[in-house]
Parts: C-alpha cells; structure tokens; sequence
C-alpha cells in the first residue's frame, strides 16, 4: 500500500509528468515482483489510501472514448504514451450499472489497476476451477493480476473509474490487447451485476 507522500501528483507540468514517470516505475516494479512465478496467472489486492487517490485522479486525468474492449458503456483513453519499456497508463470509465463487459484475457500484458472513483465488482476464474470469484472494487482498491487471468468488471450504480497500468501496453484496437477465450465464454452465464 502506498502512503500519500508517495504519490505526489500535483504541480506544475515538469512535476506533474515526473510524478507520472514514478507512479510506472511503481507499477513496473509491482508487475515484476508478482510475474514469473511459474503458478500461472495471479491476482493480489490491496488499497490506497487518503489524498493519493484525489491526486492521483487528477494527474491522471485525459480524454476518454467509449467502445473500450468493444463496449460502449466503458470509455478509455491513454494518460501518456507508452514508454520505452512499452508500458503505458489508461483511464477507464464504465457507466453506471455497466455488467456486460464479458470475462476475457489479456494474455499478452499484466496489468495493475486502481480505483479512482465509484464502486463495482471484479469477477476473476481461478485457474484451475470454473468458479467464478468475486471482490468489490471501491475508491483506492488496487489489483493486481497477470496476464492470462479470466476476469471482468461490472459497475455499481455510480459507475467505476479505473486507473490501469498496461505491461506492455497494446493500442486499444489490436486484438492482442484483449481476447474472450473459450473457457471465459463457458464461464459468462454466471457473472451477474
């Protein structure tokens, strides 16, 4: 869990994109401690807490576009272009009660992702069982999962604003940015809203 100093995301332009640079070098370092585990895909939670969530919404602030993972009640756009680690941020947003993004995978890139605003839920299938799990996602909930986990979110009624940390990030349109495998659409009758 990071504190509130550790998250200085407020100031002028020169602070505001080395603070960015910090937060994806923690990202990074997050993603590589929990990848190459050898136990297949993993998911961790945690949570932030206090002024870092507000300030981190605001220096991450960017235009979004719906149709993010073809649907267009979530909106994404790119906080800053991806580095020459190939990493990158995105802002997420689903709209309020939004329960149709189906289960899928990223089986190319990890992600580490936080809440910035509104609540929902995250719905994950371990790997060895076609049980779908669920945990709530509100302000400052953290998660953290690697690439080939089957997973979704659903919307409470005040929508959910992510921040996502893509390693490696893919352009919103190429299809190895996200893909609905088998297993995931034998497992989508029972997620719920």
């Amino acid at each position: 869990m990071y504190g509130e100093s550790e998250c200085a995301v407020v100031g002028d332009d020169r602070g505001q994109v080395a603070s960015i640079s910090k937060l994806l070098e923690r990202f990074r370092a997050l993603v590589s401690n929990s990848a190459g585990s050898g136990i297949g895909p993993v998911v961790q939670f945690s949570g932030w807490t206090g002024d870092a969530i507000a300030r981190l919404a605001i220096a991450t602030r960017t235009s979004m576009e719906p149709g993010f993972e073809d649907n267009p009640k979530v909106a994404g756009g790119l906080v800053a272009e991806p580095t020459w680690w190939g990493d990158a941020l995105v802002r997420l947003r689903f709209e309020s009660c939004t329960t149709d993004l189906p289960l899928h995978i990223h089986e190319q890139s990890d992600r580490c992702i936080v809440a910035l605003e509104g609540n929902g839920m995250f719905h994950y299938a371990d790997e060895h069982q076609d049980i779908i799990q669920s945990h709530a996602v509100a302000l400052g909930t953290m998660l953290l999962f690697s690439r080939g986990l089957i997973h979704t979110f659903t919307a409470g009624s005040d929508g959910l604003g992510l921040l996502s940390y893509h390693a490696p990030f893919f352009a919103f349109d190429d299809r190895r940015q996200w893909t609905v495998p088998e297993r995931a659409r034998r497992l989508q009758p029972q997620v719920g809203g």
